[in-house]
């Protein structure tokens, strides 16, 4: 039996307890910051131009805007909290429905606990790769210059190769010292250009392919590239 008395009529009701206000507020927040990280994760799983917004905060390669990243989060964050404090306000959370909305985040975020530790459906290299008409022949030219192969056992670097590589240091610094470099040894640099020509030409090969598939298996008896025709001395 509630002894309380009644309000009287034309008497304000009593204003909710500090400690009331602030616990109903902090669960507001709360809730607004769930919402906030479930749609920044919906968002970006579906929507390409949001992810890449998203990119410089995972790789170091930006593929967008700085602009583009603080709109996205910006929208993310601030769009949930908005609403709430707009339906705070407008008397549309009471109990029930603040008791709904943290039911549902907690469906959805106990549904990502099991989704994350394991892939549900992992795919196949196959399915990531297929295999298409062309790639043994790709493969057998990657792997033209494989170590031990007869093209890079009769490589021979060129004689101005190393003077190269250490005047190509000065092109920024000193770049007075990279043209008279090449004004003195112009003969020599050409001809170890010329020297250069059966690599020039396998790498004409490999741009001009479709793709370039690896056969290889993890195997330590397997062929991998020389390093010699590209690594400078």
């Amino acid at each position: 039996m509630n002894n309380s008395a009644p309000t009287p009529p034309g008497v304000a009701p009593a204003a909710p307890s500090f400690a009331s206000r602030f616990f109903r507020a902090t669960a507001i927040a709360a809730l607004a910051l769930a919402l906030s990280l479930l749609g920044l994760l919906a968002v970006a799983t579906s929507v390409p131009v949001v992810r890449e917004s998203l990119g410089p905060l995972v790789w170091e390669q930006k593929t967008s805007s700085g602009a583009a990243l603080f709109v996205t989060l910006a929208v993310a964050v601030l769009a949930p909290i908005g609403a709430l404090i707009f339906c705070n306000r407008r008397g549309w959370l009471r109990g029930p429905q603040l008791s709904a909305l943290t039911l549902g985040l907690l469906v959805a975020f106990v549904y990502l606990c099991w989704d994350d530790p394991a892939v549900r459906r992992p795919l196949t290299m196959d399915e990531l790769s297929p295999a298409l008409p062309g790639d043994e022949a790709s493969y057998r030219l990657l792997m033209r210059y494989a170590k031990a192969s007869a093209a890079a056992n009769a490589f021979k670097p060129p004689q101005t190769q190393l003077a190269v590589a250490q005047a190509t240091g000065e092109i920024v610094a000193h770049p007075e010292k990279w043209e008279k470099f090449l004004r003195g040894h112009r003969l020599e640099v050409e001809a170890g250009w010329d020297e250069l020509a059966p690599l020039h030409a396998w790498w004409t090969e490999l741009a001009a392919q479709p793709r370039i598939d690896d056969l290889g298996v993890a195997d330590w008896s397997q062929p991998i590239l020389a390093f010699q025709p590209f690594v400078k001395p």
